[in-house]
């Protein structure tokens, strides 16, 4: 592999991705439609902190 990884500023992320978004509704190739959106008001906690997660909650008794 030839290609060296750089790293590059946030503000410059942030502008990359709206500005695909904002071009073509999706984000480092992701369309719009395959992005996560919470479906229910459900709350996980883990070790005493409150999160949102996408983790079915027969798998939070893991964590707990």
């Amino acid at each position: 592999m030839g290609d060296i990884m750089r790293p590059i500023p946030f503000t410059e992320l942030l502008e990359r991705m709206f500005g695909e978004y904002h071009q073509s509704k999706s984000i480092f190739g992701i369309p719009e439609k395959q992005f996560y959106k919470k479906q229910t008001n459900q709350h996980l906690s883990v070790w005493g902190e409150n999160c949102e997660t996408l983790l079915d909650q027969r798998l939070a008794h893991i964590l707990n």
